[in-house]
């Protein structure tokens, strides 16, 4: 909430002027609204900005008008800090495949991993992954997002920052009609490892046999073809508790029952 703290009539011109702005504004951008101001003197006026929380500093020189934003907003202004693009359970709220507001909006680049509180509600955090995956995004209002393809194979890449596999699951079977799955697996062939093929491989598996939804033969197969030893559906379960799956070489220690938890 914006602080009630008075203003004194230099901060309110500057306050007032780009209060209105819905984006990243830096220190640079503002000392060029007021020429005639000296240097020095608008900085020691952000700084009591910032103590008196009409402003964010997001990074040096980089601030935030402190406002209600929509969560669009905060995309924008989250792929401005730096560059990137939306990415796991965010995305999956873009597209609509989750019904709960995600409070940490996750950010994808080729650079240093780091976080930012936005607001006392929203965490962003980038995620650094390797360049070449950075990759197959789409410019949605002015920020970009991972195609819904993408969205897919990153989710399954880190699914600690998607929700887990019973939001994955959930999110496949919803949007089922609407994947290329011809893409899917041009990105799956491209990037992915051998494990994260199998692992993928058996829960769109679980969701044909159980939740009855088409996938083409072909994807199954193919993900099929790259099983070539055993391991663990979770190394963060326990991993002696488990159901060996034979056709993937999989050791299930999570359990069908929680990966379709939505379904049951």
């Amino acid at each position: 909430m914006i602080s009630k703290n008075p203003l004194t009539k230099k901060e309110f011109i500057i306050y007032d002027t780009i209060k209105s702005t819905c984006s990243l504004i830096t220190n640079r951008e503002i000392k060029d609204l007021f020429p005639l101001y000296k240097n020095q003197s608008i900085n020691e006026i952000l700084s009591s900005l910032i103590k008196k929380k009409y402003l964010i500093n997001i990074e040096r020189s980089k601030y935030i008008i402190n406002k209600s934003y929509s969560l669009e907003e905060l995309f924008s202004i989250a792929t401005s800090i730096n560059y990137g693009y939306i990415a796991f359970s965010s995305a999956l709220y873009y597209y609509g495949l989750i019904d709960y507001e995600p409070f940490t909006i996750f950010i994808v680049n080729s650079k240093k991993s780091k976080s930012y509180t936005l607001n006392d509600n929203y965490v962003v955090k980038y995620i650094n992954i390797k360049s070449k995956l950075v990759c197959y995004t789409e410019n949605k209002n002015g920020f970009y997002v991972s195609t819904l393809e993408k969205t897919i194979f990153d989710c399954f890449y880190n699914v600690s920052y998607s929700g887990g596999y019973s939001c994955i699951s959930k999110a496949i079977f919803d949007c089922n009609n609407k994947i290329d799955w011809n893409m899917l697996l041009d990105i799956y062939n491209k990037f992915a490892s051998n494990r994260q093929c199998q692992i993928t491989g058996y829960i769109l598996d679980i969701l044909v046999e159980t939740a009855k939804i088409k996938i083409p033969k072909k994807v199954i197969s193919n993900f099929l073809n790259k099983v070539k030893s055993r391991t663990y559906l979770s190394n963060n379960y326990d991993k002696s508790n488990y159901k060996y799956i034979s056709k993937w070489k999989l050791k299930d220690n999570i359990g069908k029952s929680k990966i379709l938890s939505w379904w049951y």
